[in-house]
């Protein structure tokens, strides 16, 4: 048996900014979508301010319009 993941193949823009969005975005980046969240630049994703809540930038590669690069988020907590 192949263990591929569900959903390997699939690429996904996040460009949501609070709870709803990131987390449904998380979950698919969890069963192996290929997720890059776009993010305002200079500030960032006002939803990381939000410590006490379950981390929603795991399996996420983040970028900012403008930018040339991308950071890949590799916590899984």
């Amino acid at each position: 048996m192949e263990n591929t993941p569900l959903l390997d193949g699939l690429h996904v823009v996040d460009l949501a900014s609070f709870i709803a969005g990131p987390a449904a975005t998380t979950v698919l980046g969890d069963f192996g979508a290929d997720v890059v969240k776009v993010e305002p630049p200079g500030v960032g994703d006002s939803y990381r301010a939000f410590s006490r809540f379950p981390p929603t930038h795991r399996s996420k590669a983040s970028t900012t319009p403008g930018s040339s690069t991308t950071a890949t988020s590799a916590a899984s907590s």
